[in-house]
Protein backbone atom coordinates (compact mmCIF):
# COMPACT_ATOMS: atom_id res chain seq x y z
CA UNK A 1 0.00 0.00 0.00
CA UNK A 2 1.58 3.30 -1.17
CA UNK A 3 1.16 5.94 1.92
CA UNK A 4 0.22 9.30 -0.21
CA UNK A 5 0.81 12.27 0.48
CA UNK A 6 1.35 11.82 4.03
CA UNK A 7 0.78 13.97 7.33
CA UNK A 8 2.53 17.31 5.52
CA UNK A 9 -1.06 17.73 4.22
CA UNK A 10 -3.46 16.01 6.00
CA UNK A 11 -4.54 14.14 3.42
CA UNK A 12 -6.29 10.39 4.27
CA UNK A 13 -3.71 7.77 3.53
CA UNK A 14 -5.81 5.80 1.24
CA UNK A 15 -3.99 4.86 -1.91
CA UNK A 16 -5.70 7.60 -4.88
CA UNK A 17 -7.70 9.07 -2.00
CA UNK A 18 -7.80 12.95 -2.34
CA UNK A 19 -10.00 14.14 1.24
CA UNK A 20 -8.66 15.48 4.15
CA UNK A 21 -7.87 13.25 7.10
CA UNK A 22 -10.20 13.74 9.82
CA UNK A 23 -8.53 10.28 11.73
CA UNK A 24 -5.31 9.16 12.59
CA UNK A 25 -4.97 5.26 12.44
CA UNK A 26 -1.94 4.24 15.25
CA UNK A 27 -0.48 0.57 14.46
CA UNK A 28 1.95 -1.41 14.71
CA UNK A 29 3.03 -5.32 13.38
CA UNK A 30 4.18 -6.86 16.10
CA UNK A 31 6.41 -9.07 14.38
CA UNK A 32 8.45 -6.39 12.91
CA UNK A 33 7.78 -2.84 14.97
CA UNK A 34 7.98 -3.82 18.45
CA UNK A 35 8.19 -0.15 19.94
CA UNK A 36 7.51 2.28 16.96
CA UNK A 37 4.03 2.84 16.19
CA UNK A 38 2.84 3.97 12.52
CA UNK A 39 0.31 6.18 11.70
CA UNK A 40 -1.97 6.21 8.51
CA UNK A 41 -4.89 9.25 8.28
CA UNK A 42 -8.04 8.36 7.22
CA UNK A 43 -11.10 10.22 5.92
CA UNK A 44 -14.42 9.22 7.68
CA UNK A 45 -14.71 7.39 4.57
CA UNK A 46 -12.17 5.48 4.63
CA UNK A 47 -12.08 4.87 8.68
CA UNK A 48 -14.19 0.88 8.45
CA UNK A 49 -11.25 0.21 5.60
CA UNK A 50 -8.10 0.80 7.68
CA UNK A 51 -9.87 -0.77 10.99
CA UNK A 52 -11.15 -3.60 8.52
CA UNK A 53 -7.52 -4.00 7.52
CA UNK A 54 -5.83 -3.96 10.74
CA UNK A 55 -8.24 -6.18 12.37
CA UNK A 56 -8.17 -9.11 9.62
CA UNK A 57 -4.60 -8.86 10.32
CA UNK A 58 -4.50 -9.14 14.20
CA UNK A 59 -2.68 -6.07 14.18
CA UNK A 60 -2.82 -3.72 17.27
CA UNK A 61 -4.06 -0.54 16.33
CA UNK A 62 -6.16 2.55 17.96
CA UNK A 63 -7.86 5.54 16.25
CA UNK A 64 -7.67 8.76 17.37
CA UNK A 65 -9.01 12.33 15.79
CA UNK A 66 -6.40 13.94 13.74
CA UNK A 67 -6.45 17.19 15.89
CA UNK A 68 -4.58 15.08 18.27
CA UNK A 69 -1.57 14.94 15.64
CA UNK A 70 -1.38 18.61 15.43
CA UNK A 71 0.09 19.51 18.48
CA UNK A 72 2.94 16.88 18.13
Amino acid sequence: MVLTPGPEKMICSRRECIFPARWAVCWKNPRIHREREKIWLSCPEHRPYFEDYFSYRNFPFRVIDIRELEGK
